[in-house]
């Protein structure tokens, strides 16, 4: 019987394919693990800012409470604790701003028992482009 030579160029090309493989799956679980550390970061930012802002909303709140009890609730008194309110029908309502898109807006009913929270809620400021609209009937 004759020694037929073992081929080993099949094996060869088959074992390239699977590195090849497992290289560039390597790779992309690699990106894919990085893009989760970078949005977990900007997740725990923005619950952060949020809770800042909560925070110092919350802290309106106990000097609009403070006042209310006292029987010194006017404007001036308002303006002190924060620029961005209305006092409208027993309805006073003022926003917190959370960052460059975000604020949270808060809305009180004012009574005789002292107050009632009707709002507690993030508004989102609109986009630049949102704003222009797209130029389709021009």
């Amino acid at each position: 019987m004759k020694n037929l030579p073992i081929g080993t160029g099949g094996s060869s090309i088959l074992i390239m394919f699977v590195l090849i493989a497992i290289t560039a799956l390597a790779a992309l679980s690699l990106t894919t693990a990085l893009a989760n550390y970078r949005l977990a970061l900007r997740l725990a930012q923005a619950s952060v800012m949020y809770y800042e802002a909560d925070s110092a909303a919350e802290e309106i709140l106990a000097r609009i409470s403070a006042l209310i009890r006292e029987n010194n609730l006017n404007i001036d008194n308002l303006s002190e604790l924060t620029d961005d309110f209305t006092f409208h029908e027993n309805i006073l309502s003022y926003n917190v701003l959370i960052d460059q898109t975000r604020y949270l807006q808060v809305e009180l009913k004012i009574n005789e028992q002292g107050f009632t929270i009707t709002k507690w809620r993030v508004v989102s400021l609109p986009r630049e482009e949102e704003q222009q609209g797209l130029p389709i009937w021009q």
